[in-house]
């Protein structure tokens, strides 16, 4: 099961994970962008199961994890990918109803899909449950807190559910990407507006938004942040529990 699989990080690893032989089940809100996700894992000889998902709402998250179940006849693997970034501003100015949706669908959106699919891993003491956090839940971004807010309690939540459940055969890990190539980053504040500029801030670094910019020299793309889900989704990490694997390129320095 991916959230957010319509495009960016959950469509890379929907496509990972179907180059490797799994069926995947495939979550996002945007019916068109789910639609065109669908048609490309059907091309690699996958058929994949939709599900037209927003995951903030908790009863639908558990009808759709029930289905997958169903269907296929356990669920071994979540990758929790759906995620916003929506309207950069100051904190002082940030209105209640932002807030709401970034902690909605970034947090809770993250907590419910996990509690609904780890219910039914456990059924088989065996599971894989993959959040995404960000490299802004530890670092502070201008006019983006309620973004690294929510990215913050990604990532404490995937360790303390990690806790919960490590002795009981379901791994939870979360991969940390830094700045990626991907749609949500156009929306990165910025001193101009040319359409590279979000792309220059954060490789070269720029203090109004990225402190320290990216050591590699480059964004990330979507397919290295599917890399590393893919790895902690196998056997070779079975070991592996309540750890934050940061994809940045070295953009967090630390």
């Amino acid at each position: 099961m991916v959230t957010g699989a319509g495009s960016g990080i959950g469509l890379a690893t929907a496509r990972a994970l179907a180059q490797a032989g799994v069926r995947v089940a495939l979550c996002d809100l945007n019916r068109a962008a789910l639609d065109s996700a669908a048609t490309e894992i059907a091309r690699l000889g996958v058929t994949p199961l939709t599900f037209e998902l927003d995951v903030a709402d908790g009863g639908r998250v558990d009808a759709v994890v029930g289905d997958i179940a169903r269907t296929c006849g356990k669920l071994d693997i979540l990758v929790n990918s759906a995620g916003i970034l929506r309207q950069p501003i100051n904190l002082l100015d940030m209105p209640d109803s932002l807030w709401d949706q970034h902690w909605d669908v970034n947090l809770m959106g993250t907590i419910f899909c996990a509690q609904a699919a780890a219910r039914e891993m456990l059924r088989r003491q065996y599971g894989r449950i993959i959040n995404v956090a960000s490299v802004a839940g530890d670092l502070p971004r201008l006019d983006l807190g309620h973004y690294c807010v929510t990215k913050a309690g990604v990532k404490m939540f995937t360790k303390c559910l990690a806790l919960e459940l490590a002795s009981r055969g379901v791994t939870v890990n979360a991969i940390a990407p830094g700045p990626t190539d991907t749609p949500m980053i156009q929306g990165i504040p910025t001193t101009d507006a040319s359409p590279e500029a979000a792309s220059r801030a954060a490789v070269q670094g720029y203090a109004e938004t990225f402190r320290l910019g990216i050591p590699t020299g480059r964004l990330s793309t979507p397919e290295d942040q599917a890399a590393a889900v893919l790895f902690l989704a196998s056997e070779a990490a079975a070991q592996i529990t309540g750890h934050i694997l940061y994809v940045d390129g070295m953009a967090k320095l630390a």
